[in-house]
């Protein structure tokens, strides 16, 4: 995967989304403010049953959404800092 980085102009977007009752996903850092989800372009890396996705929008090639699943729970480590 080959990654490049523009200075901002503005500030952009971004939400965090954490595990709750009502969504299951581990960790999502969305990168963009949209209701309709574009073509996307998947990069995975698996490993047992966790993974860490990125999703970049097919027709800009742009990085709009970062997820990270551990359904492993013997592979979590809970670390406070």
């Amino acid at each position: 995967m080959r990654v490049f980085f523009n200075k901002a102009i503005s500030v952009p977007f971004s939400e965090l989304v954490v595990y709750s009752s009502l969504n299951p996903t581990t960790f999502t850092l969305k990168l963009s403010n949209s209701d309709l989800l574009p073509e996307t372009i998947y990069a995975r890396n698996l490993s047992g049953e966790n993974f860490i996705e990125f999703r970049f929008d097919k027709k800009t090639n742009l990085l709009y959404e970062i997820t990270l699943v551990a359904l492993q729970n013997n592979t979590v480590n809970i670390s406070f800092r």
